[in-house]
């Protein structure tokens, strides 16, 4: 087999651990905007109502005290 030069090894080893670290830089950009994206989905839903439940109290002044 071929001994290659250490130049050579080196130029491999850079092109590689680049084209690694642009994958992960990808993946993680991507796992960020999916989050973003759900967080809104959630706020949206909030202000419309959907999904939340409101309990609304009826207050007649009487107070209870009918003398």
């Amino acid at each position: 087999m071929r001994e290659k030069s250490p130049g050579l090894k080196i130029l491999w080893v850079w092109t590689l651990g680049t084209a690694a670290s642009d994958c992960d830089d990808k993946f993680c950009e991507d796992k960020i905007e999916g989050m973003e994206t759900q967080i809104k989905s959630d706020g949206e839903q909030q202000q419309t109502g959907l999904g939340t439940e409101e309990t609304v109290i009826v207050d007649d002044g009487g107070g209870g005290n009918e003398s």
